[in-house]
């Protein structure tokens, strides 16, 4: 089922930039493609962040030019986000996952408003904000330490599981997301742009624990 779900989000992918691109005729309309690197994290409660870990980006824009200088940016892309948290500890001397380090593919749409400011005849910078929605299409396995307390020794046994955010008993992550995000562009005659966005979550992607994500994107790209 969610093999064939994929396939569907892929496509409608697809279809969509094809529409975007037939609809760019319109001078209000730019459509472009982007792709970049990203450098995010997840931290919730109980947990300790590991550091930035590194990802990727790749999709298409849509900027719709407003009055008075304002442009409406929208877009999609697939965003791989991850993440290594490590486990604070339990009290209560049961196990608990010691490190968990979800990798997941997310399909991304924003939705910002931005203001468009001439440069010069060759550069504009558009700064941005608003909200976006995503929704997780897989989350790679990765090895896991599980701690097994015991009061009968001075340390705990550590076994290496595979482990899958969105296929565990324990530590088990929802697939949509949404939350805020801000950024600016740098257009360059026009068509060729340099982008830096943040993201930060505000759903919790696992209830318990209430995980979310963070993520700061740089990305070029071409304006049809």
């Amino acid at each position: 089922m969610i093999h064939n779900m994929k396939n569907i989000l892929i496509k409608q992918l697809f279809l969509l930039f094809a529409l975007l691109m037939s609809l760019s005729v319109s001078a209000q309309l730019k459509v472009g493609v982007q792709a970049g690197m990203n450098a995010s994290q997840i931290h919730g409660d109980g947990f300790a962040t590991n550091g930035l870990k590194s990802g990727f980006q790749i999709g298409a824009t849509v900027d719709y030019q407003l009055k008075n200088h304002w442009v409406l940016k929208s877009g999609l892309s697939l965003v791989q986000q991850s993440g290594s948290l490590r486990e604070n500890g339990n009290t209560d001397g049961s196990y608990f996952f010691h490190q968990i380090n979800p990798r997941i593919n997310y399909l991304v749409v924003p939705v910002k408003v931005g203001y468009n400011i001439h440069v010069n005849d060759h550069i504009n910078i558009i700064p941005s904000i608003g909200i976006y929605g995503a929704y997780g299409l897989s989350g790679s396995n990765s090895n896991i330490e599980q701690k097994e307390l015991d009061a009968t020794n001075k340390y705990p046994k550590i076994d290496y599981v595979k482990w899958n955010p969105y296929n565990s008993e324990h530590i088990k992550f929802k697939r949509a997301d949404f939350g805020v995000t801000g950024g600016a562009d740098m257009i360059l005659d026009k068509h060729v742009f340099m982008s830096i966005n943040y993201l930060y979550g505000l759903k919790d992607l696992e209830p318990t624990k209430k995980f979310k994500n963070t993520s700061l994107q740089l990305s070029v790209g071409y304006i049809f």
